[in-house]
C-alpha cells in the first residue's frame, strides 16, 4: 500500500516533511534495488505537482497528451498536469518541468506548412520575448517540433523509404510562459472594496500601457486574458492576436470577433481598440457584474453611484463609438490611481 505521503503539505511543516520522506523511502525498499531511486523520484515528482497545483487554488487532475515519441522535446522535458484549454489547432497545458520542478503554461499550436504562414504562428513568441513587465505573463521559451504521420520528432529520418510527398507533416509550435491561476481580473475584484478594485484595474492597465508604448495592440483584451499570478498580481496573457503597428502586413486574418471587441475591430486596429475592451472589463469589475451582463451594459450604461465620478467619466469616454475620441490608456491609469488615492485618504 502506498503511504499517504501525497496528502502531506510539503511546504508547511518540516517535521511532517521528514516523516513523509522517511515513510516514502521505506516504501521504496519494497522494489528491486535498481528501481528504488527511480520510484522514489517519480513519487516525489507527483507530490510536487500536486502541491504546486494546490497553491494555484484549483483542483487539477493529471491528464495525458498523445505525443509519446522519445524525440519530442516537450515529452522529454515536461509532464502534463492538466489541459487548460483546447481549440481546433491550439491546446494550452499546465506542465511541470523535469529540471526546475516548476509548473509552466505551455501553448501548443499545430499547423501544416502549406495551409498556414509559419510567421503568423510564431509571431506571438517573437512579440512575447521582447516584453518584460510585472503585469505581463513572463515568456520563458519557445521551440518547434513536427509530427510525421502522427509521430513527433525533431528531424526526418533520411533512411525512411516512404516518399516525402505522401507523408502527413504537421508542425507543432510550443510557447512556454509563466503559469497564472485560473482566477481572472473579474473574479479577483469580486467582494473587494472600491480602492482595491481600482488598484487591480490600474495594474492591469499598466501592462496594456507598456505594450502600447512598444507599438503593440493586444487585440484580445478580455477577462480570461487578464489572469492573476499566484501572488495576486494581474497579468496580461495570450498574445496570439497581437498586432504590430509598425508592421501591419503581418496581422493574421481574424475572422472571429469577441464580445469585448471594439465596434471598429478588426477592420480598423489601433490602441483605442484595447482601451475600449478594457473599459468594458472595468464596468463589470466596478459594478460586481459577470460577463453575462455584457450585452446589457453595452446597450445601456449602468448606474454607478458608488464609483468615483471621474472614473465613470473616463470610462464613458473609453466606450465612445468613435475611436478617435477615446483617451489613451495612460490617462485611464492616472484617473484610476488618483481616485484610489483619494479614497485611501478618506478611509
Amino acid at each position: 500500500m502506498i503511504p499517504r505521503v501525497g496528502h502531506v503539505d510539503l511546504f508547511s511543516n518540516n517535521e511532517r516533511v521528514e516523516k513523509a520522506l522517511s515513510e516514502l523511502k521505506h516504501f521504496c525498499t519494497l522494489f528491486k534495488p535498481e528501481s528504488q531511486k527511480e520510484v522514489f523520484q517519480s513519487i516525489v515528482e507527483e507530490i510536487m505537482q500536486r502541491q504546486y497545483t494546490k497553491s494555484l487554488g484549483v483542483d487539477l487532475q493529471p491528464t495525458e497528451i498523445v505525443n509519446e515519441d522519445k524525440y519530442s522535446r516537450f515529452e522529454t522535458e515536461f509532464t502534463v498536469v492538466v489541459k487548460i484549454f483546447e481549440s481546433k489547432n491550439t491546446v494550452v497545458l499546465a506542465a511541470v518541468n523535469h529540471i526546475d520542478r516548476l509548473i509552466y503554461c505551455i501553448k501548443r499550436t499545430s499547423f501544416e506548412m502549406d495551409t498556414v504562414d509559419p510567421q503568423d504562428v510564431m509571431r506571438e513568441a517573437s512579440i512575447l520575448q521582447e516584453l518584460v513587465h510585472p503585469n505581463i505573463a513572463k515568456y520563458n521559451n519557445s521551440w518547434i517540433e513536427f509530427a510525421v504521420d502522427g509521430k513527433v520528432s525533431e528531424y526526418l529520418d533520411p533512411q525512411d523509404s516512404k516518399p516525402l510527398q505522401n507523408m502527413k507533416i504537421e508542425f507543432l509550435f510550443y510557447i512556454q510562459t509563466e503559469l497564472c491561476s485560473r482566477d481572472n481580473i473579474l473574479k479577483a475584484c469580486k467582494d473587494q472594496d472600491m480602492t482595491n478594485i481600482l488598484d487591480l484595474l490600474a495594474d492591469a492597465a499598466s501592462g496594456i500601457s507598456y505594450i502600447h508604448h512598444k507599438n503593440i495592440v493586444h487585440c484580445n483584451i478580455k477577462p480570461s486574458n487578464i489572469l492573476m499570478s499566484i501572488d495576486g498580481i494581474p497579468k496580461l496573457c495570450d498574445f496570439g492576436r497581437a498586432y504590430l503597428i509598425t508592421n501591419p502586413s503581418k496581422i493574421s486574418q481574424i475572422q472571429e470577433k469577441d464580445s469585448f471587441a471594439a465596434p471598429e475591430f478588426p477592420e480598423n486596429i489601433a490602441t483605442s481598440c484595447d482601451v475600449y475592451s478594457f473599459a468594458l472589463i472595468s464596468v463589470l469589475a466596478l459594478t460586481g457584474s459577470d460577463e453575462t451582463k455584457l450585452a446589457e451594459i453595452k446597450e445601456n450604461f449602468p448606474q454607478m453611484e458608488d464609483v468615483p465620478e471621474q472614473v465613470v467619466s473616463i470610462i464613458k469616454e473609453c466606450l465612445d463609438e468613435n475611436p478617435e475620441n477615446r483617451p489613451q490608456i495612460d490617462s485611464v491609469i492616472d484617473v484610476f490611481e488618483s481616485a484610489s488615492n483619494e479614497l485611501s485618504e478618506i478611509e
